[in-house]
């Protein structure tokens, strides 16, 4: 039998630890005491150590996974709302650094924000960014990239990088989420998408009607890249996340997608994993077939840049 290896030693071992810590019962109870004895008898002092530790860990470890919504509220509101998700949202794994995937429905949920319903997408964003960071690392460049003038749309499947994710909101969340970036162009690790706006832009986007979607990806270099996409390209990119062929894809986003500079765009900052073929030969209507020509004259001049380019 093949012996563990130390790495999931250890995030059993946390696991473990993490699950004494959250079965320890309200004190005051005499199962509680119980309980707590046999969870200091099982790990050691260290669990009310951990416990005790817990108030500072909470807002650290969330901070880090969601700086925006961080810079949004405000440290002392934030190290609130961090204790108070800590205690309805515990750990459940021992890399504590997947911990947070709850808090955008706990924000959409929590009747105090129902006026700022903002908050709840600019975490997904921030997680959406989180995740793509710790996705796996995939710098080669993608497969099959001749087959996109050689098939119909219908045959043919684009698959997007590990960790790419689309966010999509009633609200400027790119817009806000560029405003608290420290440069104009990258936050270390995470490219962003042009000129820094000013609060004075960002807030007047937020009072307005302004509806923004974000594609986050991993492939390039930097490691992370978020790119603003208007509902076209958003509808596109979905569709391709949820597996579908490039021509459902297409008919998905509508007439208004400028198919080519997507590509573009995806290519420049290493969305695009690898192009496959799908599926048996159809025989298409002449729309279908007119559809198929001007997304393959599209996918022409997309390679044709994306070479010169490079």
């Amino acid at each position: 039998m093949k012996r563990p290896s130390e790495r999931a030693l250890e995030v059993q071992r946390q696991a473990a630890f993490l699950l004494a810590v959250q079965n320890v019962a309200q004190s005051g109870s005499p199962e509680g005491a119980s309980d707590h004895r046999h969870m200091v008898a099982a790990h050691g002092p260290g669990v009310d150590v951990y416990r005790s530790n817990a108030w500072a860990l909470a807002p650290r470890v969330l901070q880090a996974a969601f700086p925006t919504v961080a810079a949004l509220f405000g440290q002392a509101s934030f190290e609130a709302l961090s204790r108070v998700f800590w205690q309805t949202n515990p750990p459940l794994r021992g890399d504590m650094g997947w911990w947070g995937a709850a808090l955008p429905d706990f924000l959409a949920n929590d009747s105090k924000l129902v006026g700022d319903t903002y908050l709840a997408d600019m975490a997904r964003l921030d997680w959406a960014i989180h995740r793509a960071g710790n996705a796996a690392d995939d710098q080669c460049p993608p497969e099959g990239l001749t087959l996109l003038g050689r098939h119909d749309p219908v045959r043919l499947r684009l698959a997007l990088r590990a960790g790419t994710a689309v966010v999509s909101s009633r609200h400027p969340i790119v817009t806000l989420w560029e405003a608290h970036q420290p440069d104009t162009t990258a936050s270390g690790d995470v490219e962003g998408t042009g000129e820094r706006p000013s609060w004075h832009e960002a807030r007047t986007a937020l009072q307005g009607e302004c509806e923004e979607a974000a594609l986050v990806t991993r492939g390039g270099s930097p490691r992370v890249s978020v790119w603003r996409l208007d509902r076209a390209g958003a509808r596109f990119a979905a569709s391709l996340l949820e597996n579908h062929n490039l021509e459902l894809a297409l008919i998905r986003a509508g007439s208004q997608l400028d198919l080519s500079q997507w590509l573009i765009s995806a290519l420049r900052r290493g969305a695009i994993a690898a192009v496959r073929v799908a599926g048996p030969e159809v025989h298409s209507s002449a729309a279908d077939l007119r559809r198929s020509s001007e997304s393959t004259e599209a996918i022409t001049r997309a390679i044709t840049a994306n070479d010169t380019h490079a």
